[in-house]
């Protein structure tokens, strides 16, 4: 017993030559390898008939800051479709849109008027 200051000895195990170990399948032998697994055989493919593309880089831009006009018809944004954020305008429903402001400073900002028109248009430069 432990508390005793006695230890007990473990418990052999019946000799065998080969031991099941909980968890896995099948059972181990010492001192031989496990088979190995093949790999599946290749399958060939054939060329494929015609020109080869060109891979073309993806371009990414991205819209923010929508503004609906008063009626709901249209909404003004700022796009970087063309690598500088300039006005943009679309129908409600996202079709058809198309660029307002080509200047070539940056567009910040848009608003529109009560009475439907495009109020406030800010360009990084200061000016309206």
């Amino acid at each position: 017993m432990i508390g005793e200051g006695r230890l007990r000895e473990p418990e052999k195990a019946p000799p065998s030559s080969a031991t099941t170990f909980p968890g896995t399948p099948g059972r181990f032998s010492p001192g031989r390898a496990p088979a190995a697994a093949s790999a599946p055989a290749a399958v060939p493919l054939p060329d494929a008939p015609g020109t080869r593309d060109t891979p073309t880089p993806l371009v990414v831009h991205g819209c923010w800051y929508p503004s609906a006009d008063p009626t709901g018809g249209q909404v003004a944004f700022i796009c970087d479709r063309t690598g500088v954020p300039q006005l943009w305008a679309a129908a409600a429903d996202g079709s058809a849109a198309h660029l307002l402001d080509a200047d070539p400073d940056p567009v910040t900002e848009v608003s529109w008027s009560p009475d439907g028109h495009l109020d406030r248009v800010h360009h990084r430069s200061g000016r309206r």
